[in-house]
């Protein structure tokens, strides 16, 4: 799999790529945001960790929160 970077930036809301995509079709995608605000990066980290946290949560794990 090859991997290529992009750099772009993102205007309310809506992401301008500042070079060419280097693909065509359908592309799974990541998209990283670099930003010097620590506050907003925690607050997208966290929420992104609790979803991910919760979408594998099973009731066979409902033993480890008696411990």
């Amino acid at each position: 799999m090859t991997i290529s970077a992009i750099s772009g930036t993102c205007h309310n809301g809506k992401i301008e790529p500042l070079e060419e995509i280097p693909c065509k079709g359908d592309k799974k995608v990541i998209i990283l945001f670099l930003d010097d605000r620590d506050d907003l990066t925690d607050k997208i980290w966290d929420k992104a960790v609790a979803e991910d946290f919760f979408k594998g949560y099973s009731e066979k794990d409902a033993a480890y929160d008696r411990l």
